[in-house]
């Protein structure tokens, strides 16, 4: 009864206010409507959220635990998403400090969300993870790279997305997951137009950057690298660190320099004093595919 109070208002005046400002995702919303009006006629319990031992339980919280799921949905895009580990533990000492309870949906993955459909999805996993279940974070598995067409008129854009080995002592291992992602691009896609993004773990002069740059990648044109992408809490404000790790990185497709690639805050709302969503900002590029797609 509560989730219904809660619920259906707030999704009308979503979609009134959507309407009226002829927002794109309306139709999005009338969609999740009529999604969520089948599940409460045919499907028994859907909205019925139990808290046990202090947890939420139902299928609306199952819901939101697939988060790329959700976020597409939300935002009208389709996605694909490959699971990189099962998270056995509640994250770094640190994290694991501020939070109570077990990790019990512990799934650690990379995903590529697009308004376009996303064609020939391809997981490549990346050899060398097993060693986190000897440290602090307790997973099971390893590194990948996500791999999807989307088609743009008569040209196809491959989207990579990827997450490399952390640690400094990691470099080499980086440099060698950076050349099987650049192997995987040269049998499967060729010359064809790449978007590469994701954590890299990796400052622009490293090894693994320059070999991208090798390939063609452009960095410098569509990153913003004066501005770090880790960020950090101290006495609850949000600030910068020192490292940028996380990129755009693009080939045979023009950045368009107006605006020009950015990172912004991860933060709700997005400034210093807001809740940290992640101890990584986000990077933003806009690049000129088509007529009828900007970014």
């Amino acid at each position: 009864m509560i989730v219904d109070l809660m619920l259906w208002p707030s999704l009308v005046a979503l979609a009134w206010w959507s309407r009226r400002n002829g927002n794109p995702v309306f139709y999005a919303l009338i969609a999740l409507g009529l999604l969520l009006v089948f599940n409460r006629c045919f499907t028994p319990g859907f909205f019925e959220v139990d808290v046990r031992d202090g947890r939420l339980y139902g299928v609306l919280i199952d819901v939101l635990n697939h988060g790329s799921r959700v976020m597409a949905l939300a935002l009208g895009m389709n996605y694909a998403y490959g699971v990189e580990f099962l998270e056995l533990s509640l994250g770094t000492p640190e994290e694991q400090a501020q939070t109570q309870g077990d990790n019990d949906r512990g799934y650690h993955g990379n995903a590529i969300l697009s308004r376009l459909p996303l064609q020939s999805p391809r997981l490549l996993r990346l050899p060398g993870g097993e060693r986190w279940y000897d440290a602090a974070e307790k997973r099971l598995g390893g590194r990948i790279a996500l791999f999807a067409d989307i088609q743009l008129g008569a040209q196809v854009v491959t989207v990579v997305s990827t997450h490399l080995e952390s640690g400094p002592e990691n470099q080499q291992r980086r440099t060698q997951e950076g050349q099987l992602i650049l192997q995987a691009i040269a049998t499967h896609y060729g010359d064809r137009p790449i978007i590469l993004g994701g954590d890299l773990n990796a400052a622009p002069t490293t090894p693994v950057i320059q070999a991208l740059r090798a390939a063609g990648f452009a960095v410098e044109e569509s990153n913003d690298l004066t501005v770090s992408t880790y960020q950090l809490q101290v006495n609850g404000r949000i600030q910068p660190g020192k490292f940028h790790i996380d990129y755009v990185l693009t080939r045979g497709l023009a950045v368009a320099q107006a605006p020009p690639p950015a990172v912004i805050m991860a933060a709700y709302p997005c400034e210093p004093t807001g809740k940290m969503l992640s101890d990584h900002a986000i990077a933003t590029t806009h690049l000129r595919l088509c007529s009828s797609v900007s970014r």
